[in-house]
């Protein structure tokens, strides 16, 4: 799947930065099937099926905390649980400019 190397990179961003259940779901993530859906705008990654049991503490939330950076370029990124699982996670970029074809994309912390 194309952009293996980025969604690797947020996961392992989210547990070297402690982030809650970001261990559980490094372990979902492992053991899902997803689908990967891109525009010319980002990309849409959705869960198709999971192979796991283990659930989160928190039934349904979102991180929108974890943004990126390519050359001049922001990036954000949405990861989606639903019923304990991770469901989605989307990059995208703000306005109507490509999402770069690379996955080398700089991950910082976004205060909201």
């Amino acid at each position: 799947m194309k952009r293996n190397k980025l969604i690797d990179n947020i996961i392992n961003y989210m547990i070297n930065n402690e982030y809650e259940n970001s261990v559980i779901l490094k372990e979902q993530y492992d053991n899902s099937k997803f689908e990967l859906d891109e525009d010319k705008t980002g990309f849409n990654l959705f869960l198709v099926e999971y192979k796991g049991n283990l659930k989160t503490s928190k039934d349904d939330y979102e991180i929108n905390t974890i943004g990126g950076k390519y050359n001049d370029l922001d990036i954000g990124f949405t990861i989606f649980i639903r019923s304990g699982i991770l469901d989605e996670i989307d990059g995208y970029t703000y306005g109507d400019i490509d999402f770069p074809d690379s996955d080398d994309i700089e991950l910082y912390d976004v205060t909201l």
